[in-house]
């Protein structure tokens, strides 16, 4: 399943990957299913708050259970010093 388009010459906007990411999820029919998304640790690069928002966004009103673990494989458990940046937002933002 290929869903979206490439370019080398422009850059996606955040509505663009909330799009794509839309697209992706229904194909998923994600109504009522218990989630797990999996990120990566701060130890890689890329937009995962903006990920995690979009997932949030998209899957909380569907989904029966919606849960995240973060992959950190071999690294020490990550603090709020950490896992605030890399989620874009603090516990107490992600409850509210």
């Amino acid at each position: 399943m290929t869903i979206g388009s490439g370019s080398t010459q422009t850059t996606v906007t955040d509505e663009q990957v909330k799009q794509i990411l839309a697209q992706g999820l229904e194909q998923l029919s994600p109504d009522g299913k218990r989630i797990l998304v999996i990120l990566p640790d701060h130890t890689r690069s890329g937009p995962i708050p903006l990920f995690f928002k979009i997932f949030c966004e998209l899957l909380s009103p569907r989904a029966r259970q919606l849960s995240f673990l973060i992959a950190l494989g071999t690294h020490p458990p990550l603090g709020p010093d950490k896992m605030d940046p890399l989620l874009g937002m603090t516990a107490a933002q992600i409850a509210a």
